[in-house]
């Protein structure tokens, strides 16, 4: 009888550590290895290798250093080339096969929705991602941890800087045909509509795509005052060029910060007459590092160095539950006095700003700061 209970008691343990497995754990001295999915080509490639460089320059100082309670951070990327299917492949190969402890610094909308239902499952930390879609932060997911300002915020800014900096109520939107592009446009009518305004014309395209032509001529008919571009800098580049060749010469080009502003920029060959594009991080010279070129260089920076604050915070043993708690207790100022973190409700919020930049003299400038 006593032999039957306790076969019993072991076949009822091995069922419940089968469906509780135990909290994946880093032990003392073994390498923090991370997982990437992201852009690394195609139209979006500029944004990944510039986010995941600025990371790298990060996770270096700090492994130069002894890393983190004698823990070296490792960093496996791999290109997703901002398509979902890919995001998936490489989301499950990093979970499954290569062991990581948290997925980090997804590029884009698209492919961050595309895996968060393996994350959710897998409960697997999701840091950082390049996007402010509404989909990142509502419902709350634990496992998602934000730092960028939402779309939300961006269209805001971007709507407060045109409507009562420049006085420009004539509004247009070019926006991706994607949940990208469409978080975007929600963001941009919701701030309209706060300031009793509707959109005179709207125009999109397909991702990874350059057939922008449609969306051109919708647009250029009205002759809006702006265009709000919520897309990649390749199609937004010559949108903007062929906007202006066909009458649209005074027209403010107002973009979000996903656009990829250096790249946005050089596609431009430099000739950024009433551009404007909303940032949310500051100028990339606010760091005093020389080798952060770039915004989204210093938000793959500055994504790292959350990463070893949350780390550095975290009570041993290192969890991935231990870990995700650990930002509920982070100081607001974390980041720097000048990048305030926003806590509420027991749930870590992430930055909190947008800055509205324009570029001049062969530099950016920032014209607005919004809170």
């Amino acid at each position: 009888m006593k032999q039957i209970i306790v076969i019993g008691l072991i076949l009822f343990l091995s069922v419940m550590l089968f469906f509780y497995p135990k909290d994946f754990e880093v032990s003392k001295n073994e390498d923090i290895v991370l997982g990437q999915s992201c852009a690394l080509s195609g139209p979006a490639g500029a944004l990944g290798t510039a986010f995941t460089k600025g990371a790298n320059i990060y996770f270096d100082e700090v492994n130069s250093n002894g890393g983190v309670n004698g823990r070296k951070i490792k960093l496996i990327t791999m290109d997703d080339y901002y398509e979902p299917n890919y995001a998936v492949k490489n989301t499950l190969e990093l979970i499954n096969n290569k062991n990581v402890f948290a997925i980090f610094g997804e590029i884009g909308t698209p492919t961050s929705k595309a895996v968060i239902p393996i994350i959710s499952e897998k409960k697997v930390p999701f840091l950082m991602p390049f996007s402010g879609a509404k989909l990142l932060r509502e419902p709350y997911n634990k496992y998602i941890i934000n730092m960028r300002s939402s779309y939300d915020k961006e269209s805001s800014a971007i709507v407060e800087y045109l409507v009562n900096v420049k006085k420009q109520t004539k509004i247009a939107i070019f926006y991706q045909d994607d949940s990208y592009g469409k978080s975007g446009l929600d963001g941009v009518k919701k701030a309209l509509k706060a300031k009793n305004i509707s959109l005179v014309a709207q125009g999109k395209y397909r991702r990874n795509t350059l057939l922008i032509e449609s969306a051109l001529k919708n647009i250029v008919e009205k002759k809006p005052d702006a265009v709000i571009m919520i897309g990649a800098y390749k199609p937004c580049s010559i949108f903007i060029k062929e906007a202006k060749k066909r009458g649209l010469k005074n027209t403010t080009f107002a973009n979000i910060s996903f656009v990829g502003s250096e790249a946005l920029v050089k596609a431009l060959d430099k000739k950024t007459d009433n551009l404007i594009i909303s940032q949310v991080v500051p100028l990339a010279k606010s760091i005093n590092n020389p080798k952060i070129k770039n915004f989204t260089s210093l938000e793959g920076y500055l994504a790292a160095k959350l990463f070893i604050k949350a780390i550095e915070n975290t009570k041993e043993p290192l969890t991935r539950e231990s870990f995700l708690n650990s930002f509920k207790t982070l100081s607001s100022n974390s980041l720097g006095d000048d990048l305030f973190l926003k806590i509420y409700d027991n749930k870590f919020i992430g930055l909190n700003r947008v800055y509205i930049t324009k570029y001049e003299n062969d530099e950016f400038i920032q014209v607005m700061e919004y809170k």
